[in-house]
């Protein structure tokens, strides 16, 4: 099977292809709401839909609406379970009863299947996109499109399908997407000019890395496209940027390539300089820091950057490796791996106490289960220091921050963190007191979970609060926070020692809004290097197929813009540390951990003091 570009997602691609669960199930290939009534698709015909197993829709759609803003475009996307979520029960069949156009009652068995559940999840979120055609008002200046005819083999793109394709993501990044505007990249040239280069010649993977191109444009990284189509041959080592060059480290994180020549010299023949051009192409134009790893980390798609540079695709690599002076290279013929090696993971160490009484804490991944931190918490409460480990940590869920930042809270403190808006759609209902964001621990004043005191300085916070990006008020909703107090975790204590987190280049999303709460506290310092700088509440969004079939992908784009509390955003800017630290061979192989022992020595000294 091919690889997507940037990542293998399981439960993305079998919904994709078509998976065996019984939940990708729909009764309608569309549905739209006109005229505050549920229409929907039988036979070829709309009819205004009247009852669902002799359910009225009246109820179900009170019942959805109470739990869920989203729920037109989750009956678009996810009908079956989305339905059964009213406690509604229904079979592969259900009966139904719509209205005619000329007001008869009709009822009617409705088969549910796969090809109605694609059809329909391809059909949400298709909105018309502002220029399908080059506008005489402006000054379209597109370059030449070289296409790539070196492997004629490979299979060739749909023209009007890949238009398709095009106008899908062009139409959620007008109508969706809440980063659009956070830069001055003019996306609407970008994709007109990608659109009339297409033609008959260009292959799939091609085009794909056009696409890939284009999106990463907007900086955000986050935003990307999930596919079919990809290559499926992959730089078969590991590359980190050190001081002295780029190096070559084994899958394993335990070894160079060579130890005695860690330093990669050339690729095929072509100079290390050369591929982290091509593979900047790419790179999200974020923040500096995220700009960078993402720079290296492509590397992995050899295969997409050969490419790019219009050479021959080869199922090996020949790779020149120096030693630190550069006076010795060796020469190494390499098979290109079947599965792209991953970055995360790392490093491999385990909550621990260390000597001289120093709780370790690691948080490997930003997950959803937080039972953990109160364990490791407790154990640690009697220790002279605390050490956080986050580092390799992409993201995930802000679960372990709301379970962890009670810990270092004051007696009755309000700790405002983050604070975001949601970019509402035209399939959103209103949402209720608690707002568009609950699944991000972002509240709007108005929710339940504050008492009148804490409504006030809420709403006092945000009266004061300058966004540097400013958004349009109509298109986004109302301020939301995210709020800390010692209350949310009833088994947290005041943990009154000096703490340090550790932190690298590799932490993004949940990792950031991690980082970003905790940078300033008392008691708290960072060590190690920036993070990537990303926050977004991403979404997944259906694309058509490229070779007629009905879902060929996914585009992931974030819903929400989100801010720190001084005004900047998270995106594009990431936490700085208090102390920056790289690292050395020694620490990427794990023979040493320098930003560790530094953190155990910095709080040794102040246990001295």
């Amino acid at each position: 099977m091919n690889r997507v570009y940037f990542g293998v997602i399981c439960f993305v691609l079998l919904m994709l292809l078509g998976c065996s669960s019984d939940s990708n199930l729909a009764a309608f290939k569309d549905q739209r709401w006109q005229n505050q009534q549920w229409q929907v698709i039988v036979n070829g015909n709309w009819y205004e839909l009247k009852s669902i197993d002799n359910e009225p829709v009246e109820k179900i759609i009170k019942k959805l609406k109470s739990v869920d803003y989203e729920w037109r475009r989750n009956l678009l996307t996810d009908f079956k379970n989305t339905i059964e979520s009213t406690g509604l029960e229904i079979g592969n069949t259900i009966e139904v009863v719509l209205i005619t156009p000329s007001g008869q009652l009709m009822t009617m068995d409705v088969d549910l299947s796969k090809e109605k559940f694609r059809h329909s999840a391809l059909m949400a979120d298709t909105y018309p996109i502002a220029f399908n055609s080059k506008p005489e008002a402006n000054n379209y200046t597109c370059d030449a499109q070289k296409v790539n005819l070196v492997n004629i083999s490979e299979e060739k793109v749909n023209v009007e399908q890949a238009k398709a394709y095009l106008n899908k993501i062009e139409g959620l990044v007008d109508n969706v997407y809440a980063y659009k505007d956070r830069t001055s990249f003019n996306y609407h040239e970008e994709f007109y000019c990608l659109r009339i280069s297409l033609n008959e010649n260009i292959s799939t993977l091609y085009f794909q890395m056009q696409v890939t191109e284009l999106l990463s444009q907007f900086g955000d990284g986050h935003l990307r496209v999930l596919s079919r189509y990809g290559d499926d041959q992959f730089l078969p080592f590991l590359v980190f940027h050190t001081e002295y060059g780029y190096i070559a480290l084994h899958e394993d994180r335990d070894r160079m390539i060579d130890s005695n020549h860690p330093y990669i010299k050339s690729i095929d023949g072509k100079p290390i300089s050369f591929w982290i051009k091509k593979s900047t192409s790419f790179a999200t134009k974020g923040s500096q820091q995220l700009n960078s790893i993402s720079s290296v980390k492509n590397l992995r798609y050899l295969p997409m950057l050969r490419r790019k540079a219009d050479m021959i695709m080869q199922d090996t690599l020949d790779v020149e490796l120096r030693n630190k002076k550069g006076d010795s290279v060796i020469n190494k013929k390499l098979s290109l791996s079947d599965e792209v090696i991953k970055y995360g993971g790392w490093p491999y160490k385990k909550t621990e106490l260390l000597d001289n009484n120093i709780g370790y804490l690691r948080i490997a991944k930003m997950s959803k289960e937080s039972d953990f931190i109160d364990e490791a918490m407790h154990s640690f409460k009697d220790t002279q220091g605390l050490i956080i480990d986050v580092r390799g940590n992409g993201g995930g869920r802000r679960t372990i921050l709301k379970a962890l930042m009670p810990y270092f809270l004051d007696e009755n403190e309000l700790y405002i963190s983050n604070l975001a808006k949601y970019r509402i759609t035209a399939l959103d209902d209103k949402a209720s007191k608690e707002g568009y964001l609950k699944d991000r621990y972002l509240f709007p004043a108005s929710s339940s979970l504050f008492d009148k005191s804490e409504r006030k300085i809420i709403n006092e916070f945000i009266s004061e609060f300058r966004p540097n990006k400013q958004v349009e008020s109509e298109s986004f909703s109302d301020w939301h926070v995210m709020v800390h107090r010692i209350q949310d975790n009833p088994k947290s204590y005041y943990y009154k020692k000096p703490v340090i987190i550790l932190m690298d280049s590799m932490n993004f999303s949940a990792t950031d809004i991690f980082l970003n709460a905790m940078k300033g506290r008392k008691n708290i310092s960072l060590i190690g290097q920036a993070s990537g700088g990303g926050s977004g509440r991403s979404r997944y969004y259906f694309l058509p197929g490229l070779q007629e079939e009905a879902i060929s992908g996914m585009v992931i784009m974030p819903t929400m813009i989100s801010y720190k509390t001084n005004g900047d955003l998270v995106e594009g800017v990431g936490v700085q540390p208090d102390l920056f630290m790289k690292y050395s061979i020694a620490d990427l192989t794990g023979e040493s951990d320098s930003i560790l022992e530094k953190a155990q020595a910095t709080l040794a000294e102040t246990m001295e003091k």
